[in-house]
């Protein structure tokens, strides 16, 4: 399986400003609250790549990568 990119990544946090200014500041991206009260971060078209969850754990949580489009999966 090929992979193309990286699409997005999801990471828990207690510091949701800490990571709006963040991405803001020192990222250049645009951070913009979602419906559930996370994060979402945005450096494209894409509606987001980065989504931030308040927690108390910090950590990773998961990852989606693009693929080639291919005739059994087609986007």
């Amino acid at each position: 399986m090929d992979i193309c990119s990286l699409a997005y990544v999801v990471a828990q946090t207690d510091e949701l400003d800490e990571w709006r200014e963040y991405a803001e500041q020192v990222l250049g991206a645009m951070a913009q609250p979602a419906p559930d009260g996370s994060l979402y971060i945005k450096f494209d078209e894409r509606p987001h790549r980065m989504v931030i969850t308040q927690d108390s754990d910090k950590r990773y949580v998961a990852s989606g990568w693009d693929l080639p489009e291919c005739p059994e999966h087609p986007r």
